[in-house]
């Protein structure tokens, strides 16, 4: 140690830092650097909300499409219904079955029509129960009077072909 430095007080003992500047005014910003320093964080979360926005529009968009999708897929399976619903309901009139009155195949609405006009070949008509009185037409039953009533009700021996009326 020099001869001079045993008369200088050793600054570590009476504080830890250099008199030159009081720790105090460490890390002290002025007013510009404060302003500076806001305007970056809201820059920081300007940009952040407009990423959660883009995000979020892009998600919106997806779902859009998505739903338009699933929207054009349920119009289509609609569509395949409705025509599945017009087979069902034409295929009662369409589906090939025995005709014995022609003995061959054929749709089964003329099938029903052919059967229905040879068993009505003795059925009552309509004009002739018209001169018959409630009393006497409830003494015969509707099937009778459909089949066999012109001969049963009326006793006409002879067999009609029903009109054919398409």
């Amino acid at each position: 140690m020099g001869l001079y430095a045993r008369y200088f007080p050793i600054f570590s003992g009476w504080t830890q830092y250099t008199p030159v500047i009081p720790k105090q005014y460490w890390d002290v910003y002025s007013q510009e650097q404060r302003i500076k320093w806001l305007c970056m964080e809201w820059d920081r979360i300007r940009e952040y909300l407009d990423r959660l926005v883009g995000q979020q529009n892009d998600i919106n968009k997806e779902l859009g499409d998505s739903i338009q999708k699933v929207t054009e897929q349920l119009d289509k399976l609609q569509a395949v219904v409705d025509d599945l619903v017009n087979q069902m309901d034409d295929i009662d009139r369409t589906l090939p079955t025995y005709d014995p009155t022609q003995g061959k195949y054929n749709s089964s609405q003329d099938t029903n029509r052919n059967m229905y006009r040879e068993l009505a070949v003795f059925g009552a008509r309509t004009a002739q129960m018209a001169t018959k009185t409630v009393a006497e037409a409830a003494e015969h039953t509707t099937l009778e009077t459909a089949v066999v009533g012109n001969l049963t009700i009326f006793g006409d021996h002879t067999p009609r072909v029903t009109p054919v009326g398409h």
